[in-house]
């Protein structure tokens, strides 16, 4: 299952899951599906269904490991209040575990404490920086994590050690050819994927944030953000799927830039640019309507969108430019969505003259809205006018291209 759900394949996903699900006996078999089932919806940025796994997930009823997963899903889709409560609710019970054991016999609640001690700990800054608090120290969560590294359990210093493993850059594998001893023989030496540490290393660091219920970051808070970022360096080929849940994860422009290059643009079909660009679009325009989203998609998905439209369909091209009119007509739309300016001049500069050319009635109506009225609410340098970005040939045939003539002549007027 977690195969088909790092490729991407959640039809088959969907299949072993109700296989799963009709075999599952136990208490901790059944809680397990249901973490798996949440962070399937996560890699799907199903919001609404979501959240309502969580709130049906009763893990009170279990362990608290379970209360410790949970509340590690919660913290990364921005709720960290309710977060808070599990991990202390979660904190109370394995405490009370570990004191009931005279003798320690085994550190499995020791090392579940410093987990959760670690992500509280980064739950309660996130929590502080947003209320506008920012000298946090939590020295109750810092002297136990102290105490808790005489037995090996240090959290923080196991994603560090791992991170030091991917936080360089990438070491290409090149075919070594060498003379051998005999007159005119040649050696030559053949690196495969299996081989390469740069790709185990980065699918170690994932593999070790998920199993730990380690996010990415959380709200004003990156835990381990530029860990992820090298991951996806190394693995936008190898698995692409994966890397670009990360890259949403992570809600960064870096990973974005990373992910979204010239050359891995170039290997993708067209098939798979166009799902991918409606798939974004689909999560902006939820995010533009206001209909509910795991993260601030309007902060970092427009970046990718402008990459992406480079080599998609022209129906999808179509589909971005509603996407844009609609968010010109948000009101203080400057506050929730950034790099709009690149993707509106790279979508244009996609379009041949003669499909720019039947859209000139487009872009003309949405000047004329912008100068017609109070442009005060409008940052001019990131949600620029569109006709700004336009140019025609001088021998352009404008035969056939119907424009309210009253538009144009209140351009005019604004223009003098």
């Amino acid at each position: 299952m977690r195969y088909f759900r790092e490729e991407g394949k959640s039809e088959l996903w969907l299949k072993f899951y109700e296989i799963a699900k009709s075999i599952a006996k136990t208490l901790d078999e059944s809680e397990n599906l249901t973490n798996q089932k949440a962070l399937f919806l996560l890699f799907e940025n199903e919001s609404s269904k979501l959240f309502d796994v969580l709130s049906k997930w009763n893990a009170e009823a279990s362990s608290p490991y379970w209360m410790y997963r949970k509340a590690s899903i919660l913290a990364e889709i921005g709720e960290c209040n309710t977060a808070k409560e599990n991990l202390d609710k979660a904190l109370i019970k394995v405490r009370k575990k570990i004191n009931n054991s005279p003798i320690i016999s085994s550190y499995t609640n020791l090392s579940l404490e410093s987990y959760i001690l670690t992500l509280l700990d980064e739950v309660c800054i996130s929590i502080e920086f947003r209320n506008r608090i920012y000298n946090v120290e939590n020295k109750e969560y810092s002297e136990r994590l102290d105490d808790l590294k005489q037995f090996e359990c240090n959290p923080r210093l196991e994603k560090s050690l791992l991170d030091l493993n991917i936080n360089h850059e990438p070491a290409i594998l090149k075919s070594v050819t060498k003379s051998g001893f005999d007159i005119g023989s040649k050696q030559t030496v053949q690196h495969y994927m299996l081989d390469n540490k740069e790709y185990l290393n980065a699918f170690r660091f994932l593999r070790f944030c998920e199993d730990a219920g380690m996010p990415f970051r959380l709200p004003h808070v990156a835990i381990a953000k530029s860990g992820a970022q090298s991951a996806i360096k190394r693995l936008s080929f190898a698995a692409p799927y994966w890397s670009m849940v990360t890259m949403i994860r992570t809600h960064d422009e870096k990973s974005i830039e990373l992910l979204f290059t010239r050359e891995c643009l170039s290997d993708y079909d067209l098939d798979f640019v166009d799902k991918l660009a409606n798939k974004y679009l689909t999560l902006l325009n939820r995010y533009t309507t206001g209909k509910g989203c795991l993260y601030e998609y309007g902060l970092f998905l427009p970046e990718a969108l402008s990459r992406l439209c480079c080599k998609c369909r022209t129906e999808t091209k179509d589909r971005i430019l509603e996407l844009l009119i609609l968010i010109y007509k948000q009101k203080a739309k400057n506050k929730k969505f950034s790099n709009i300016s690149q993707l509106f001049r790279r979508l244009l500069n996609s379009y041949n003259h003669t499909e720019l050319l039947e859209r000139l009635p487009v872009f003309v109506d949405l000047s004329y809205e912008l100068v017609s009225e109070d442009y005060s609410h409008y940052d001019r340098y990131s949600f620029p006018n569109p006709i700004s970005y336009i140019s025609l040939k001088e021998d352009t045939n404008f035969g056939g291209i119907k424009i309210n003539p009253k538009t144009i002549t209140s351009l005019i007027d604004v223009v003098n």
